[in-house]
């Protein structure tokens, strides 16, 4: 497992670093990026480009204390209480291969949810839309047009 999440996005929060500096070198978005992607083909230049353009220029500072704020909520212990009852259909769309947020956490969210099913896609990652298109598409679509009332 990898230090990252665990130790300079804290400090670095609490140091208030811009995120430019932190998400720029080369080593730090791939190791950000195999946690994120299993399709590890998918890890290039232009991606990386692509996907690390919100924390570049004059915008960085707020796609950075968001992605903070992403793994706080992960962590947050109020987020069951906060979800109890909810009726509205859930789709728990969970790539096999997410190396940030445990299989356990879904399955304790699909049983705390009264009207939620869990998918495990088997060929994907923390980003499932991005390893495997097609599969998300498969089990979206469907779940859409059973759930349009």
């Amino acid at each position: 497992h990898s230090s990252l999440v665990k130790w300079p996005v804290p400090l670095l929060h609490v140091q208030r670093r811009p995120a430019e500096r932190l998400f720029k070198t080369k080593f730090v978005q791939d190791k950000i990026l195999n946690m994120v992607l299993f399709n590890h083909n998918l890890i290039n230049d232009e991606n990386r480009t692509i996907y690390f353009e919100p924390y570049s220029g004059d915008h960085s500072g707020d796609a950075f204390y968001s992605f903070v704020d992403a793994i706080k909520l992960i962590k947050d212990k109020r987020l069951p209480q906060q979800l109890d009852g909810l009726q509205t259909p859930v789709l728990i769309y969970y790539g096999q291969h997410d190396q940030l947020v445990p299989l356990n956490n879904m399955q304790s969210l699909n049983a705390l949810l009264e009207n939620s099913q869990l998918f495990i896609d088997e060929r994907a990652g923390h980003h499932p839309m991005e390893d495997h298109p097609e599969g998300v598409l498969e089990q979206v679509i469907p779940f859409l047009k059973s759930n349009s009332h």
